[in-house]
């Protein structure tokens, strides 16, 4: 008997190898990324809001950094803190790598 092989599939699409996401949370309550959060009277001033999910900080504050030429020109990955975002950040350039960290205390 010549039976078919319907049964046998071969599926073997080429498909990309998926990264892992970043995970950049770390533990903490759920609600996760669209969860608002209570802005600091210094923060809220920069964003124009009282209350924002962690996203639309970090989204809003990069908005301000270039819209005021914030960047340094050499190097556009430092962040050279205005009088509003001195009140933030502190008078140190600091990189967007450190946003988070900065911003913590803001953030509640």
């Amino acid at each position: 008997g010549g039976g078919s092989s319907e049964g046998k599939r071969k599926g073997k699409e080429a498909k990309p190898a998926k990264k892992p996401a970043a995970k950049k949370a770390k533990g903490g309550a759920g609600g996760g990324f669209q969860k608002e959060v209570a802005l600091s009277d210094e923060l809220a001033d920069v964003l124009k809001a009282k209350a924002l999910p962690r996203t639309q900080v970090v989204k809003g504050l990069w908005t301000y950094i270039k819209e005021n030429e914030l960047q340094n020109p050499a190097n556009r990955m430092q962040i050279l803190p205005d009088a509003k975002l001195k009140r933030v950040f502190g008078a140190s350039p600091f990189t967007g790598f450190a946003m988070m960290k900065l911003l913590k205390p803001h953030l509640t």
